[in-house]
């Protein structure tokens, strides 16, 4: 196995790789055109890539890191996302020699060796989010798990299409039930809210550069660190993602800014929440983005307490979420940093919001 860095854009071939290795574990990856607009058309810069090819010269793994900007006590600096990791599974057992070291596995080399060139490059941190077996990979190739937490909430629309579970046929039935109970009475709720009446609901090109400039400027600075979030990169996460804009007024008096493609494709996410209108105000809105993500045929509709800044718009969200009986429950956000500055693997320096996944 051989190793190679790139740094995008990247010609179609690759991206075609991409799609066909990462597809089949997220299916929004098997578009090479989604591919082409998260790595090639990122406002701070050309994704970087790492690949392992096999003996024919055929990609057999992949990790990419996408440039974002964060800013960090006020002061902007540069980071990125550690993405898209995959190694073939015929190929999880070779091993790749870097820089004449001893041979190691292909997926700790992968990423071992695409970070140290991303921090070489002058990136602040690198941030990524895993679970399972790779959450395992980024603790061998020395990144920090943050161990930090946040209340999600959630509503599934369409439970034919979850990914089956291995459960006994009463536990299917029971949850089952309980999941259309709950979507019953969530949508008798939303009815008598009055559901999306009055709530706009901009997308596409409709998404002007004066709305997203409001959104930009209506969310405050993160303290410690978090995520820059200017026109560039909402235009850009507007081309990448599925991005709804709901307001309460043309003024944008309220308004929530959602992603109909959060996760593999199917779930709508809430990115970022400010509501000034009280109670009713807020089960409107959420009542209005859950109409959205069944109008456009998501399997699961939810948000983190984190896409609300403001304290006391948090509270009102997650009061909406209950009106709205949408599940909640807390869950480790899987926040994995690989850094030289030590205090990034600090978990109470970082601000953490759903920007950190939502498009991913």
């Amino acid at each position: 196995m051989d190793l190679v860095l790139l740094e995008g854009p990247l010609e179609p071939r690759r991206l075609e790789d991409i799609a066909r290795l990462y597809g089949p574990y997220n299916r929004k990856y098997s578009d090479p055109g989604f591919c082409d607009r998260l790595f090639n058309q990122n406002p701070h810069g050309g994704s970087l890539h790492a690949f392992a090819l096999d003996e024919q010269g055929r990609a057999a793994g992949h990790y990419a890191v996408i440039p974002t900007d964060i800013l960090v006590r006020g002061e902007r600096k540069r980071s990125g996302k550690g993405e898209a990791f995959v190694v073939h599974e015929e190929h999880r057992r070779e091993t790749v020699s870097v820089a004449g070291r001893r041979p190691i596995l292909c997926g700790p080399a992968l990423q071992h060796t695409l970070l140290e060139d991303a921090l070489e490059r002058g990136l602040e941190v690198v941030h990524m989010i895993a679970g399972g077996e790779v959450a395992l990979i980024h603790r061998i190739t020395g990144c920090r798990a943050l161990g930090t937490h946040h209340r999600r909430s959630g509503l599934v629309l369409r439970p034919g299409e979850l990914p089956a579970r291995e459960e006994s046929g009463w536990s299917r039935t029971l949850r089952d039930a309980l999941g259309a109970a709950q979507r019953t009475a969530s949508a008798a709720m939303r009815a008598a809210a009055g559901s999306a009446a009055g709530i706009r609901n901009w997308s596409g090109a409709d998404l002007t550069a004066e709305r997203l400039a409001h959104i930009a400027a209506d969310l405050p600075a993160p303290r410690g660190w978090g995520l820059a979030i200017d026109v560039p990169a909402l235009a850009w996460m507007a081309r990448a993602g599925t991005l709804q804009l709901l307001a309460s007024d043309e003024a944008m008096t309220s308004w929530a800014l959602v992603c109909a493609s959060a996760g593999d494709g199917r779930t709508t996410e809430i990115l970022a929440w400010r509501e000034r209108g009280g109670r009713d105000v807020a089960i409107g809105l959420l009542a209005a983005a859950i109409h959205t993500a069944a109008e456009l045929g998501s399997v699961i509709v939810g948000f983190s307490e984190t896409a609300a800044p403001v304290p006391e718009e948090r509270e009102r969200l997650r009061g909406a979420g209950r009106t709205l009986l949408l599940r909640e429950r807390e869950q480790e956000t899987g926040m994995f940093v690989r850094s030289r500055n030590a205090e990034y693997s600090d978990p109470s320096w970082l601000q953490f919001s759903p920007f950190f996944y939502g498009i991913y």
